[in-house]
This record gives structure tokens, sequence and C-alpha cells, in this order.
């Protein structure tokens, strides 16, 4: 299986998808309020789920996430959850989908100023995520990739540049 995380300062939307035949998404949702009344919702089988828990921070909702996961066996275990993709905003000069290690953490860290509404709550997210399921692969997919690849003519403007 693999999870899909995008977090934000307060809250992280996630995807789970199976991956045994094809990949599909089986699982869409939502931690939201992180650091103040927190809330969960997820819908799996067209099933809506909804839970009021403290979500003290990333790492407490991450756990949470999981933990309900497993209790509705939708998973046995993070073991399953094999790799974790993450929206990541800013990557600098970074072109392309990269495995998260220590030094990537450092260089997001070093350039939250290029995302600082962004980058932050990417970084906890990682960092979370890499202290509950230390087994998964962890990848960052930059928006600045997506940018990065462009076509000119699709990012130039008609404006001349003088």
């Amino acid at each position: 299986m693999i999870l899909v995380v995008n977090s934000g300062s307060s809250s992280i939307k996630f995807k789970l998808f199976e991956t045994k035949n094809d990949v599909e998404a089986i699982l869409d949702g939502l931690a939201e309020r992180i650091g103040i009344d927190g809330r969960l919702k997820f819908e799996h089988n067209d099933q809506k789920y909804e839970y009021d828990n403290e979500l003290k921070n990333h790492e407490s909702a991450i756990q949470f996430i999981l933990d309900k996961l497993i209790e509705l066996k939708i998973i046995q275990n993070v073991e399953q959850i094999t790799a974790v993709g993450f929206r990541t905003v800013h990557g600098a000069e970074i072109s392309q989908s990269t495995l998260i290690d220590e030094n990537l953490i450092n260089k997001l860290k070093e350039n939250i100023k290029l995302a600082p509404l962004h980058n932050p709550g990417g970084i906890v997210a990682i960092e979370a995520v890499s202290k509950i399921m230390p087994k998964a692969k962890l990848v960052a997919c930059f928006d600045t990739a997506f940018h990065q690849t462009m076509p000119e003519v699709n990012y130039l403007y008609t404006t001349p540049y003088e």
C-alpha cells in the first residue's frame, strides 16, 4: 500500500492506495484542527467516518490516523504501507520526486523561506512519519519539479522582457 500525504500547518490531507493488482485509491481523508480540538474525517468503501480527538501535533495526528485504520481493519499494521509520498511545495532546484533522507530534510529546512506557509507543515509530517513508520520508503513530490518541466511556451507570457 502507498499513503500519500499533503500536510499543512494545521491539517493533513491523505489518500491510501492499494497496490496488489492495480493502483487503486481505497481511502481519502483529512485530519484538521491540529494543535487545537482535532477532527479526523475519511471515506472508505462508500462509508464515512468522523472522529473528534485532541490532535496535539502532526505526529499525534498521523498516529491517530494509523490507529483508526488498524482498528477498522483497513490495514493490519503500519508495515503494510510500504511507501509514503509527500506533496512538497518548494524544493528549490530539485527537479524530480526524490527519496527522503536526512540531507533532503536539511535542504527543506534551509529553504523554508521559499514557502514559509507550506514547507514547515510538510517537514514536520515527514519527520513524524519517519519516526512512526521507519521501514516505509518516503518520497517527496515537489510542486517545483512540475513547474520546472513545463515547456517554455507554457510559462512565458506575451509581455516583453524589458
